[in-house]
């Protein structure tokens, strides 16, 4: 599997993290009222409109299933990600120019469209999910749950932390 393809799924598995252990925590309501459900399902959904878009080579990122049923089902969520890290396993290379549509302004719709590549779409989704599993580890903070060390932090920080100690 391509570096890139391996550190989706990653950064997928934080989610999946996240997931089972908010399970034992969280009932469903407390799921979804808290805010971390609408972030997981956030996070899928860009994986999803990624994957939808990559096979007409025009992604727009406004296209998203708000509401679904990921934030209000842990095991939907959990299949969510199998289907994906299935999907990142099988991803071919491919250096096809990309359209990305995305709305840009919150006082008034105005879409951006962009080029841009399937390599760069998945680095965006590495970055997309860490900031967002970091605002879940906070809300988890607030209701007494900690989660694992781990999450949340961008690839670049681990390696920081990894390498702290042997400057010291």
């Amino acid at each position: 599997m391509k570096p890139l393809h391996k550190a989706c799924c990653s950064s997928l598995a934080q989610v999946s993290l996240v997931i089972r252990s908010l399970e034992s925590h969280l009932d469903k309501a407390l799921y979804q009222s808290s805010g971390i459900s609408r972030h997981v399902r956030h996070i899928l959904d860009h994986y999803l409109a990624l994957k939808k878009g990559l096979e007409r080579n025009h992604v727009n990122y406004n296209h998203r299933n708000r509401e679904g049923k990921v934030e209000s089902d842990f095991e939907f969520a959990s299949e969510i990600i199998c289907y994906l890290n299935n999907w990142l396993a099988t991803l071919k290379d491919n250096d096809v120019r990309l359209t990305i549509e995305s709305e840009i302004i919150i006082d008034e719709q105005v879409n951006a469209i962009f080029e841009s590549n399937q390599d760069r779409e998945l680095l965006f989704m590495i970055n997309h999910t860490v900031h967002h599993t970091a605002y879940i580890k906070l809300i988890a903070l607030k209701y007494d749950i900690e989660l694992p060390d781990e999450i949340g932090i961008a690839p670049s920080t681990a390696t920081y932390l990894r390498e702290e100690p042997l400057s010291n």
